[in-house]
């Protein structure tokens, strides 16, 4: 087979027969900087490669032995969070027993009581911290429990309640008998007068001394009457989310209208359930709203 390439630098006259069998090997001959690229990928194929896909396989298992730890470590703190709190305490009473009273002390073999107050030690972080957990969980649910009731208590009851007195509005007057030290201190002396036992006449004689006497009368303006009904319709009606003090304030006043019914002003229970109405309203609404 001739070659009309060849020239006379490779030892080849134009037009002479190469005695290479092989086109790849004739090729290489002739051509030396594709021998080189050759070369290059047969030793990148042959053992870069190999080395680099070694190394991905290497990482590749650090990250999976990483990882397995990782989900054993989580494991061993789950199944520590499962153990009751009674049987941690337990162990560690058992194992003070053992290290504080002698008689169990001289019954563990010597060579393994070093270890004995390590045990102790570790099992008692334990459940003090068992302990703790459960107590932040608990006072953690008890205030989630409590701001969900507080929460249905304000849109279902005490919300309602106070818009009874968007379009009402009441005038309040407040008087006080006693507003200075020395008419107390005259109202107490009085008192101490004024019973038989001296032992009674002292204990009203002290409530006297911070009785500043004050009394409260109130009406609704723009001849709009007090809403008693409504209120006693909406209290009946989420009767789950009353208190106990709600509805005492409610018996009270609907009782004080039917005393006496021919009053023309607001009674004093009234204004007290009034303003327990106000108060409970704009703390609620402060927190939850």
């Amino acid at each position: 087979m001739t070659h009309p390439s060849y020239n006379g630098a490779y030892g080849f006259r134009s037009g002479a027969t190469n005695h290479c069998r092989h086109d790849s090997i004739r090729i290489i001959v002739a051509r030396p900087l594709y021998y080189r690229q050759v070369m290059r990928r047969i030793m990148r194929n042959c053992w870069i490669e190999p080395l680099y896909v070694g190394k991905r396989l290497e990482e590749g298992k650090s990250i999976m032995d990483a990882s397995a730890g990782v989900g054993l470590a989580r494991q061993s703190l789950e199944a520590l969070k499962a153990v009751p709190g009674w049987l941690l305490s337990a162990a560690t009473l058992a194992l003070s027993a053992v290290y504080f009273w002698p008689p169990f002390w001289n019954m563990i073999p010597t060579d393994i009581r070093g270890y004995v107050p390590l045990a102790t030690t570790i099992i008692a972080i334990f459940t003090f911290s068992k302990l703790g957990n459960d107590i932040r969980i608990s006072r953690a649910q008890r205030r989630a429990c409590v701001a969900h009731r507080n929460r249905e208590r304000l849109f279902n009851l005490y919300r309602p309640l106070a818009a009874l007195f968007m379009t009402r509005h009441m005038t309040m007057v407040e008087a006080r008998a006693y507003p200075n030290l020395r008419s107390r201190i005259i109202h107490a002396w009085d008192e101490l007068g004024f019973y038989r036992k001296r032992s009674v006449g002292i204990r009203h004689a002290m409530k006297a001394l911070f009785d500043r006497g004050i009394s409260t009368g109130a009406e609704m303006d723009y001849y709009c009457d007090y809403p008693m009904k409504q209120i006693v319709e909406i209290v009946e009606a989420n009767g789950s989310h009353v208190s106990a003090g709600l509805m005492l304030l409610v018996a009270r006043a609907d009782r004080s209208r039917h005393e006496d019914p021919g009053q023309t002003g607001i009674t004093d229970e009234e204004i007290a359930l009034f303003n327990h109405i106000s108060k409970r309203h704009e703390y609620l609404s402060q927190r939850y709203d």
